[in-house]
C-alpha cells in the first residue's frame, strides 16, 4: 500500500484468473507470502512416559466410572487384558522413578521399569 501527500492509499496486487468449470474464468489474487507456513513440531515424549500418562488415564476412568473396570477397557481400545494391566501397574512405581521416566528425552525400556531393573541411567537405584 502506498500513501501519497494527499492523504489517499492506492492499493496494488497481482490478480490471476483460472479457468473455472463451465468456461467461466474466476479471479484469484496471488498470495502475499508464497512460503508455506511452518508445521510445530511436536515435543518428543519417551514411550515410557506414554504408557505412564495411559495408566493414569485408565485409572481415572475406572475411578470416575466412566467404565466398569480393566476388562471394559481392554474390551474397547483393543488390548488384553494383561496389556492393560501391565499399563496400569506402571502407576505404581515409586514417585522418584515415575519423576525420572517423565522428565527424560531418551527412551528407558518399559521391561527393565516392570521388572525392577537398574538403568543406565541409573533411574532405579
Amino acid at each position: 500500500m502506498k500513501v501519497d501527500g494527499g492523504g489517499t492509499a492506492r492499493v496494488e496486487f497481482e490478480v490471476r484468473f483460472s479457468a473455472a468449470p463451465g468456461g467461466r474464468r474466476r479471479a484469484r489474487p496471488k498470495p502475499a507470502n508464497p512460503i508455506p507456513p511452518l508445521k510445530p513440531v511436536p515435543p518428543k515424549v519417551s514411550k515410557a512416559c506414554q504408557l505412564l500418562t495411559l495408566g493414569y488415564h485408565f485409572e481415572r476412568l475406572v475411578s470416575d466410572g466412566v467404565v466398569k473396570n480393566y476388562v471394559e477397557i481392554a474390551r474397547l481400545t483393543g488390548l488384553s487384558r494383561a496389556r492393560v494391566t501391565q499399563i496400569t501397574d506402571l502407576t505404581l512405581l515409586s514417585p522418584r522413578i515415575q519423576e525420572q521416566v517423565s522428565l527424560h528425552d531418551e527412551d528407558i525400556p518399559e521391561r527393565d521399569l516392570r521388572n525392577g531393573k537398574r538403568c543406565s541411567n541409573n533411574i532405579s537405584g
